[in-house]
């Protein structure tokens, strides 16, 4: 032992190796570098020089932000939330951690099993408790009143759910992704909880609301209805976009054998846009069958005309038969759109013992992600449309394997 003494003092006084000494420049280097690389959509080579910029500097907090937004983005909310913490052990203040980390806990108490009903009132709770600090801090911080709003309707509080949705609409009237939220929010009411929503919605005198009062009776079978309703709220529609009655309409018509009858409100739902609202609502419909390059081009774009141009182009390159009286795929696309209401509708979460790339060594097209209205099945089938094929397996009737010639 006295032999090793010497040696053990030799590496005391030795100073640290250079990976692991604080060098703030060099991690600014590596920290501009990822920000361009995540800029170019290299989300990994981003990744990996964010947490190069950490080796050089361990407190430097736009890694640890950028890495907890990535995570997020991919739904990794373990690893968001620890990156998240990184930064408010470093920075108690910081609004966008608080933020980022009250999405986090409420995600991570959506998943419920006997075992995670403590866990889940705990994350609730913490989450509720970041959201206040923003709010108390600013209310009008990015959406984080509808990002509030989910978390009341996790917890089965519709009415608080809807007050603070409006109420970010209220304080944001320009902040386009709540809007299309709040749209999402009815729908799911609707959808999930048919009885109360009918009840609810018939109290309400809002336009939002008999929108969805017309839309609850087209998911229920009584298209006529819903389309008298749909036609008398277009008249006098004011509060609202005029796009998504134009596209309940085609979704109606769709179940008919008039082309032209489905393709005429869907253009006169993009002539109809005025803003990316406007345009948000439009591509909710079509987000299914979307390439990644559009994807892409889709959020660079800022004016009426721009967007309008888009839809134009989207489905000119999808049209089979140009010289057709009407688009084919598109008159398609919502045949398709009916059937996976009334078969794949799923609005839960995507749990992690059923996810095809647990391991992340799957390439998914991102558009994938956009989907949180139909199941897996579903979302092949907008794509695809029904398959050529199916296997089903003996032993359980929810194995099945669907092909396409």
């Amino acid at each position: 032992m006295r032999r090793l003494l010497p040696a053990l003092l030799l590496l005391v006084l030795l100073p640290a190796p250079a990976e692991a000494q604080r060098n703030p420049a060099r991690a600014r280097v590596l920290l501009e570098k990822a920000d361009a690389l995540l800029a170019e959509g290299n989300v990994r080579g981003a990744t990996v020089a964010y947490e190069r910029a950490l080796e050089a500097d361990r407190d430097l907090v736009p890694a640890y932000l950028a890495l907890g937004r990535l995570a997020a983005a991919e739904e990794d909310w373990s690893t968001a939330g620890d990156r998240f913490n990184d930064v408010l052990k470093r920075d108690e203040e910081n609004v966008e951690a608080h933020y980022y980390r009250a999405i986090v806990d409420r995600e991570l108490g959506r998943f419920r099993t006997p075992v995670r009903l403590i866990k889940e009132r705990i994350n609730w709770r913490d989450a509720e408790r970041h959201f206040e600090w923003v709010l108390a801090r600013d209310s009008t911080y990015r959406d984080v009143l509808y990002q509030y709003a989910l978390l009341e309707q996790y917890r089965g509080d519709w009415e608080r759910a809807f007050q603070l949705a409006h109420r970010q609409m209220a304080l944001r009237p320009e902040a386009a992704e709540p809007y299309a939220g709040l749209f999402r929010l009815y729908t799911l009411y609707v959808v999930e909880h048919p009885a109360e929503a009918e009840a609810w919605l018939r109290d309400q005198s809002t336009e939002i609301a008999r929108f969805f009062q017309a839309e609850w009776q087209r998911r229920h079978g009584d298209e006529a209805r819903a389309e008298a309703m749909f036609r008398a709220l277009l008249a006098h529609v004011r509060t609202i976009p005029r796009a998504p009655i134009h596209l309940a309409l085609a979704r109606i018509h769709a179940g008919g054998d008039d082309p032209e009858a489905v393709e005429a409100p869907f253009w006169q739902a993009v002539q109809s846009i005025q803003s990316r609202a406007d345009a948000l609502l439009v591509f909710e419909d079509v987000k299914y069958i979307l390439r990644e390059d559009e994807r892409v081009a889709f959020d660079t774009l800022a004016s009426p005309e721009a967007y309008q141009a888009f839809f134009r182009a989207f489905w000119a390159r999808r049209d089979p038969m140009p010289a057709a009286a009407w688009n084919v795929r598109l008159v398609e696309h919502y045949r398709r759109l009916r059937y996976a209401d009334a078969h794949f509708v799923h609005y839960g979460p995507r749990a992690q013992f059923n996810n095809p790339d647990r391991f992340r060594e799957l390439s998914f097209n991102r558009v994938f992600e956009l989907n949180r209205e139909y199941n897996d099945k579903g979302f092949i089938y907008l794509r695809h449309g029904p398959a050529d094929e199916v296997v089903v397996t003996i032993s359980n009737d929810h194995d099945a394997l669907f092909t396409e010639r």
